[in-house]
């Protein structure tokens, strides 16, 4: 047997006038999706900044790889290296994070960056048939520097890494 059922009218416009009064969130849908996301950032963030702490590094391992290229020309004409950054005339293009050079007087051993300091290790120096290039810098903001060199056969090394 079928049963139909009828709302009158004034049933059905109870019905929509309700619908249309509820079309927000209530407060624990909103407070739920904020948690949410907020687990998500607590587990992404720490990943963030390493891949950003990596990408700074790249930009030394390249800007090093510059100066020893400048250091062999240097050598090439003069047979020695020398510690004076005017001298070779190398600067680092752009924005840079990370203090380059050697030991000595900024601006003329030495550039500094943005998130470095300019003092460098003694190793960091020039002779006649030697050099350790540096690049220095606080990549992560945790008050550790990271320090890598580069010496006269392209070889890279750390002496501090800041993101370990």
């Amino acid at each position: 047997m079928l049963t139909f059922y009828f709302l009158n009218l004034h049933d059905s416009k109870k019905i929509l006038l309700r619908r249309f009064y509820e079309k927000g969130y209530s407060l624990i849908e909103v407070m739920i999706v904020i948690a949410l996301i907020g687990s998500l950032l607590f587990i992404a963030m720490p990943k963030y900044k390493r891949f950003i702490a990596k990408a700074r590094r790249t930009e030394a391992q390249i800007n090093l790889h510059n100066l020893y290229m400048v250091e062999q020309s240097f050598w090439a004409e003069h047979g020695k290296y020398t510690s004076n950054l005017r001298e070779l005339g190398w600067r680092p293009e752009g924005k840079i994070n990370y203090s380059y050079g050697f030991n000595g007087a900024e601006n003329e051993n030495n550039i500094k960056g943005a998130l470095a300091s300019t003092q460098f290790p003694a190793q960091c120096s020039a002779d006649n048939d030697k050099f350790l290039a540096c690049a220095i810098a606080d990549i992560d903001g945790d008050g550790e520097y990271d320090i890598i060199t580069i010496n006269q056969n392209n070889e890279i090394s750390f002496l501090s890494d800041d993101l370990k």
